[in-house]
């Protein structure tokens, strides 16, 4: 029977002048997928057809491999291969490994903060574009882009126990090995990813034109197993609002504060052109939220701060008090040390020059979850040597339309200050 239902499927995938529905292939699961031509329509129409031992009967991502999806929705054209699939379930073990490996070394060695070095990095000749050392450090995409290149890589996270994603541009300087480069860390905002600042922000030609490197970090852990982790788009999957969980089910996984400013930062030093004594960081809500709080907590580590419309008081918000809750427990008292608002009251460092923008048109302004001017009042208040420029934009929302009219000027603000 298996080799006739092989012979009929092969016969079912030609693609025959009166045929409207060919076969597409299956997976390893047994499921078989099938594209249908329909006559006057801009693009085919794609199905599956379930394995019955599976028991789903609608369409189903947590069913349906990553590849298969991408070819469901038309995000890529030819369809997966039997060996492509073996080869991704191998990757997906070797990280797995690669996350096992890494959580026992952690245990070994006891936490510490990232110090403000010139790495150890041994890069190519001149004039020769470098490869990262880090054999764990996973290629995903590269693409040529004003004068540099995007680049995506995945890795092992020790701090999350999983796959992290992120983005990287690197501007020809570094590429050649010429000099090392100024870097700006992105944070993004909620249901964001690790893609929204490269493909949405409009930073890249205004970093190339500075010579500036920028690394953009995903928002949280994902498919980490915890229940109802994908059920909130406030809390779990794209809202790891950058702290250190505490609190069960989420401290295992959910560690975004100690990967961003630790782990993340040593990878980029350890293994680009990156001249690590001149680190700036901006991001916007959620990630502006994110940025304030990691520079206010690491004093003379960070140049420069901005921020697109951030969650200045997340304590005394709904925006931060629903997270703080779920990932550190009850205790206000806890949340301090992730509340800019708060920080800032005590900060006690160098000169910090920060830069504010929002939009009054904001949704989420107006129903009070950002509060920017709780944080302007304790930054004047306290009389610290925070150097604050913040800005009320007439008729913008919290688009990225938002963050793309002013990012020229954030730009120019951090290059102030990475290229003394």
């Amino acid at each position: 029977m298996g080799l006739l239902r092989n012979v009929y499927l092969q016969w079912k995938a030609l693609r025959l002048p009166w045929r409207r529905e060919i076969f597409a292939g299956s997976d390893l699961d047994g499921n078989m997928y099938f594209e249908r031509f329909v006559r006057g329509a801009s693009r085919t129409r794609r199905r599956v057809v379930y394995h019955k031992d599976l028991g789903v009967s609608e369409y189903s991502d947590k069913i349906i491999p990553v590849q298969w999806q991408a070819w469901m929705r038309h995000t890529r054209q030819q369809p997966p291969t039997t060996s492509e699939l073996l080869q991704d379930i191998r990757r997906r073990e070797r990280i797995a490994a690669n996350v096992q490996k890494l959580a026992e070394n952690s245990s070994r060695t006891p936490n510490r903060s990232l110090p403000a070095h010139q790495p150890q990095f041994q890069n190519s000749a001149p004039g020769q574009k470098f490869q990262p050392e880090n054999c764990d450090l996973e290629l995903v995409s590269k693409n040529r882009c004003f004068a540099g290149e995007v680049r995506k890589y995945r890795h092992a996270s020790a701090s999350t126990k999983g796959t992290m994603s992120f983005n990287i541009y690197l501007p020809d300087t570094a590429l050649s090995g010429t000099a090392k480069v100024p870097v700006l860390f992105y944070l993004s905002g909620l249901t964001c990813n690790e893609d929204n600042m490269v493909t949405k922000g409009g930073a890249i030609p205004f970093l190339s034109k500075e010579r500036i490197a920028l690394v953009a970090p995903d928002t949280s852990p994902r498919a980490s197993g915890i229940e109802g982790e994908d059920d909130d788009w406030e809390l779990g999957t794209g809202a790891g609002f950058y702290v250190d969980a505490t609190q069960e089910p989420w401290s295992k996984h959910y560690n975004m504060y100690s990967y961003v400013q630790t782990e993340l930062q040593q990878l980029v030093f350890d293994n680009f052109f990156i001249d690590s004594t001149r680190v700036s960081i901006f991001g916007h809500s959620m990630g502006g939220h994110g940025a304030l709080v990691l520079a206010l907590r690491n004093p003379g580590y960070y140049k420069s701060a901005s921020a697109f419309a951030p969650i200045c008081h997340p304590s005394t918000s709904s925006w931060g008090q629903k997270q703080f809750k779920a990932y550190l427990g009850p205790n206000p008292e806890d949340w301090v040390k992730y509340d800019a608002t708060e920080l800032v009251k005590t900060y006690d460092g160098p000169e910090l020059p920060i830069l504010l923008d929002q939009g009054d048109s904001d949704q989420f302004y107006t129903s009070k979850q950002l509060q920017p001017s709780h944080f302007v009042i304790a930054t004047q208040s306290s009389k610290t040597a925070i150097r604050l420029q913040d800005r009320m934009q007439p008729g913008y929302d919290h688009s990225y339309y938002f963050i793309q009219t002013f990012m020229e000027d954030h730009i120019k603000f951090h290059a102030q200050y990475l290229k003394n």
